[in-house]
């Protein structure tokens, strides 16, 4: 999960959704915020999809996603006046740990998710308004506590995203490393297990901790954590709409 939150920028559904190639679409159950936009992107904010005002979604799976990214990525750096770039993540980088139990295949590629750790923002980007974020996940509590990552009230539980790769890949295996606690006196061991499986194209990539290891002060973190392909979205996923705190 750490080297998720360093790799990813971190930027959430309440309703029926159905997955297809070419498009996600649903409805966002007790919406009130008119027309808007489902809104992700990099360096700059982007337009992924649509939610009708009431509360109908869709979110179009582009069949050549990567052409897609790079494109803005090239624009935004024309516009910036900053020396600093942004490039597509390769996939052994956003996942995966060092161990000699783990084992990569054709992961020399670039690799996109569509949201940010399971997340897209709702909003109006015309007007500059953001209603809330979007997470495709197991409780409720879970997605708060994705969405409130710094706190460390990590739950056990889990979320998807949608990824895109060119060519087919896998990434098997495991690792456990050590860490301290906020406090920086008390440790845990943290175990990541991987058996992703990437066809080219769209994969459903489940992402689940399950267990946390709780410290005196009540803070929790992730201490055995798995990363999945799916080949349908599970069946007691929920879709939470998490409203902006303002």
């Amino acid at each position: 999960m750490k080297n998720r939150i360093i790799l990813l920028i971190a930027l959430i559904f309440s309703g029926g959704i159905m997955f297809a190639q070419e498009a996600i679409s649903g409805q966002i159950a007790d919406w009130s915020n008119g027309n808007g936009d489902v809104i992700g992107g990099l360096r700059a904010p982007v337009i992924l999809g649509s939610v009708a005002s009431d509360g109908t979604f869709a979110i179009p799976l582009n069949a050549d996603y990567l052409s897609v990214v790079k494109k803005q990525l090239e624009a935004s750096k024309k516009e910036s006046s900053s020396d600093f770039s942004t490039s597509l993540i390769k996939l052994d980088r956003a996942f995966g740990c060092s161990s000699e139990n783990m084992e990569f295949t054709d992961t020399d590629q670039p690799v996109s998710a569509l949201s940010t750790l399971g997340m897209f923002a709702l909003g109006d980007m015309e007007q500059e308004r953001l209603f809330g974020y979007l997470i495709a996940a197991s409780s409720d509590e879970f997605a708060k506590s994705i969405k409130n990552i710094m706190s460390n009230e990590f739950k056990t539980g889990y979320f998807v995203d949608w990824y895109y790769v060119a060519k087919p890949a896998s990434i098997k295996g495991s690792c456990t490393f050590e860490s301290y606690a906020i406090n920086q006196e008390e440790m845990y061991s943290n175990t990541q297990e991987y058996d992703l499986e990437f066809r080219a194209g769209w994969n459903i990539i489940k992402y689940e901790i399950e267990a946390v290891f709780e410290d005196r002060d009540g803070k929790t973190y992730p201490s055995r954590e798995r990363y999945t392909v799916l080949d349908e979205l599970p069946r007691d996923m929920k879709y939470v709409f998490l409203p902006h705190e303002r």
